[in-house]
């Protein structure tokens, strides 16, 4: 399991991605009018949001095995997650067929 990217909730998305790159070392990325992307390594991107100032997101990218085990330990342990919110399709299938297929309760969100 991987973590792919994290939102990083910023004021000022600039002077939080220059934080990253100049103190930190990391590579300046990709911008958008509300977002700056910061790439710490080759699997790992962060998003230094403005848009996205109240609230934390995280995205892995895991396997199905990964998954089935992800979710065992979070039904054992009582806590309901939803794949629908991280479910990512590269596939034909449309998203609507995916989520579609999905059932589960939301709470936690794990991207496959």
């Amino acid at each position: 399991m991987l973590l792919d990217h994290t939102i990083v909730p910023a004021k000022n998305k600039d002077e939080t991605a220059r934080f990253f790159t100049d103190i930190l070392g990391f590579e300046p990325g990709d911008e958008l009018p509300d977002a700056q992307f910061v790439h710490v390594n080759d699997t790992l991107t962060l998003r230094c949001d403005e848009k996205y100032s109240d609230h934390v997101h995280l995205a892995f990218y895991v396997t199905g095995d990964e998954l089935a085990q992800v979710t065992e330990r979070a039904k054992a342990a009582g806590t309901p997650m939803d794949h629908a919110q991280g479910l990512r399709t590269t596939s034909s299938e449309s998203m609507a067929e995916a989520l579609a297929s999905t059932s589960a309760t939301p709470a936690a969100t794990v991207s496959s």
